[in-house]
């Protein structure tokens, strides 16, 4: 990877943000028609207001049939910090070479091919690093938006069950911001139902009955009653 791809890898990261941050034009509040009758269109990301809005990228699939390879086969086939740094200049010089050949000989690979696996291995390293750094941005943001959404959804579905009770026709209009509410309503009954059944659970759990020590293995207690072995006579010796 060169100094060039690397600064573009960071270049990305930061244009991204400034995209993101930028402030959009105000939503339209009423639906737009189409010619085909009551259908609406979704409104694109531009039509929203957010402060965090994500940057119009197009990522491409992996080609069709792609198999991805088993990376425990490949831990030693990683680049030094050094020869990222070196490389754009040695794929430059041996592809460039008039006397590689003539000074290496056939038992090395030709220079142009050795050149090109160089170039594509840096290039594919420069595309991790700036697929890595997106991947972190897309994250932190992600996780940002979230919140702030679920946390405004909370906050209108309180309104909403009280104009669900006074005046329901008012809702009618908003079948499909209905549906959104329940799914989450649904949610935390799940989550209410799972936390009262493992309590319920630990509650009902018998507590554990108390043993008498276990003897040390292959010490066996003699009953009370029964008297101790007297110690054996010493070979050889007078008796008293």
């Amino acid at each position: 990877m060169t100094k060039t791809k690397i600064k573009a890898a960071h270049h990305l990261t930061s244009t991204a943000h400034s995209s993101a941050t930028a402030t959009l034009p105000p939503a339209t509040a009423e639906p737009v028609n189409t010619p085909t009758g009551n259908a609406t269109p979704p409104i694109t990301s531009s039509a929203l207001v957010s402060s965090i809005a994500p940057p119009d990228y197009t990522i491409p699939a992996p080609p069709t049939g792609f198999v991805p390879v088993n990376l425990d086969n490949y831990r030693g086939a990683h680049p030094k910090a050094a020869q990222i740094t070196a490389l754009q200049d040695a794929v430059n010089e041996l592809a460039t070479s008039t006397s590689y050949a003539m000074t290496f000989g056939a038992a090395v690979p030709p220079a142009e091919q050795l050149a090109g696996d160089l170039d594509a291995a840096g290039r594919w390293t420069a595309l991790r690093v700036s697929l890595e750094a997106l991947l972190v941005y897309a994250k932190s943001n992600e996780a940002v938006t979230w919140k702030t959404g679920l946390t405004g959804l909370d906050q209108l579905n309180q309104v909403f069950k009280v104009v669900a009770k006074q005046n329901p026709a008012l809702l009618a209009v908003f079948p499909a911001t209905q549906r959104l509410l329940d799914v989450s309503k649904v949610i935390s009954q799940k989550a209410v139902a799972s936390r009262a059944k493992s309590a319920k659970g630990k509650a009902a759990k018998p507590a554990a009955t108390p043993t008498a020590s276990t003897p040390a293995t292959g010490a066996t207690p003699a009953p009370a009653d029964t008297p101790l072995p007297l110690p054996a006579t010493a070979t050889g010796g007078a008796a008293h």
